[in-house]
């Protein structure tokens, strides 16, 4: 038999992968240092990926409700807010 049965593919980049992140993960696949467009592709993915539905989001949120709940009953019972919150201030600014 003469030449090999199959051929390897070239470690050649595409170009319509390069410049996304799916050419950042093809990088790594093949053990290679990523091209700086494949790196920024990767670097919005990640972003964009945590302000959507990582734990800054769900703690975004969270924050949002507190605080929106927070003025309401600020709003709503004014005296004891004033109250609660003049006597919590006092506990962590007054010194042992």
């Amino acid at each position: 038999m003469s030449g090999p049965m199959f051929s390897l593919p070239v470690n050649e980049e595409p170009p319509e992968l390069c410049g996304s992140y799916g050419g950042y993960q093809r990088h790594g696949r093949l053990n290679e240092e990523p091209c700086q467009p494949c790196r920024e592709a990767n670097a919005k993915y990640i972003r964009e990926y945590r302000r959507q539905s990582g734990p800054l989001a769900r703690h975004r949120a969270d924050q949002t409700a507190r605080r929106r709940a927070h003025q309401a009953l600020a709003k709503r019972y004014p005296g004891e807010y004033q109250e609660l919150f003049c006597s919590e201030l006092a506990k962590l600014t007054d010194t042992p």
